[in-house]
């Protein structure tokens, strides 16, 4: 809805959040799993619902989960940081902490170890 509570963008989905860097997250109800993809603000789906977990935009990148293991999409659905981690936290200042078996430590928006 806009401002003026003008609805646009019609109810296909069962939850959604704001807009954050030009997309908001939306995700369906599933038998034991939700999925969570993105729309942009006409409503066209950018990134596909299919992620079984997924994060708001940080720093032109999104966490998502798929199969049970987490990785990094960009605005466009292209998967930037391979989807390999036992899990991940979004960027934050050009960092993201990351957890793969038991080493715990961070990576830059090109996946590089810091």
């Amino acid at each position: 809805m806009d401002r003026e509570g003008k609805l646009l963008i019609h109810y296909r989905y069962d939850g959604a959040y704001d807009f954050i860097e030009g997309l908001a997250m939306v995700f369906t109800l599933g038998t034991g799993t939700d999925y969570y993809g993105f729309i942009d603000e006409i409503g066209n789906e950018i990134v596909p619902i299919k992620y079984e977990y997924a994060e708001i935009f940080s720093e032109g990148l999104a966490v998502v989960r798929l199969n049970n293991s987490f990785g990094f999409i960009d605005k466009t659905g292209n998967i930037i940081i391979d989807i390999k981690f036992d899990s991940a936290d979004s960027f934050v200042n050009g960092l993201a902490k990351v957890r793969l078996g038991n080493l715990n430590f961070h990576i830059d928006t090109n996946g590089n170890e810091q």
